[in-house]
């Protein structure tokens, strides 16, 4: 099998561990959300979603994403 042809499996193929990987980060970041929102009540949701942000995902994406 060819790695260049878009029709191919190998094209299509997304890593499993990858997926992983994202979904883990996902709920570390819902998890520092729902933390914020609860510990802070008087916070609005936007500050408490930058803060979880700068927790959970922002080490794991570059300068230009931030």
């Amino acid at each position: 099998l060819k790695k260049d042809k878009k029709g191919t499996w190998l094209w299509k193929y997304i890593s499993t561990t990858r997926t992983v990987l994202r979904n883990l980060w996902l709920l570390d970041y819902v998890e520092a959300l729902m933390n914020n929102l609860r510990t802070d009540e008087k916070a609005t949701i936007s500050k408490c979603a930058k803060r979880a942000y700068k927790k959970a995902l922002a080490p794991h994406h570059p300068w230009a994403v931030k």
